[in-house]
């Protein structure tokens, strides 16, 4: 049987990002003003999965936090 490709989850990107965030001992404030944000609130609805995010977005994240940014995607 062929292997099915993993489908993208917001889900699971949020959990991704809230983990490498608290491992990285950031607020949600520096980690917005690390990847260009004036608003903790733009990461908060990352974390909580209701945004799709930008390939931007996701790379300039996965930067500040140290991180594949694959494996942040959740792809």
């Amino acid at each position: 049987m062929p292997s099915r490709a993993k489908e993208y989850s917001p889900k699971v990107y949020g959990q991704r990002l809230r983990e490498a965030r608290t491992a990285a001992g950031l607020t949600q404030q520096q980690l917005a003003e690390r990847v260009g944000c004036t608003d903790r609130r733009v990461i908060w609805s990352h974390e909580a999965g209701t945004v799709d995010p930008s390939r931007s977005f996701i790379l300039r994240a996965a930067a500040a936090l140290a991180v594949d940014a694959g494996w942040l995607a959740a792809f």
